[in-house]
């Protein structure tokens, strides 16, 4: 497990606040949950970490693991490939 941690500047933390928000209104209201949100921020902490900072990307990941809960290909790495990159 890696034990590093990553900080973000107050610019960074309103930017990915802003993304978990917008998602988190594209929601069904039945879905709006405090689990689903805190599931969507983990996953865009875990790639902004990784130095993902493009918004659309961001706010793809937090729907992929709203939609699978994780249980996919993306679950474990953003190492580019799923981006074709």
């Amino acid at each position: 497990m890696n034990s590093q941690r990553t900080l973000f500047n107050p610019d960074e933390i309103a930017l990915l606040r802003t993304i978990l928000d917008e998602v988190a209104a594209l929601l069904p209201a039945q879905k709006r949950t405090s689990e689903t949100k805190a599931l969507m921020a983990h996953r865009i902490l875990i790639c902004a970490a990784k130095g993902e900072r493009d918004p659309v990307r961001l706010r793809t990941a937090a729907i992929l693991e709203c939609n699978t809960g994780g249980r996919d290909q993306f679950s474990e790495t953003l190492d580019g490939s799923w981006w074709g990159g």
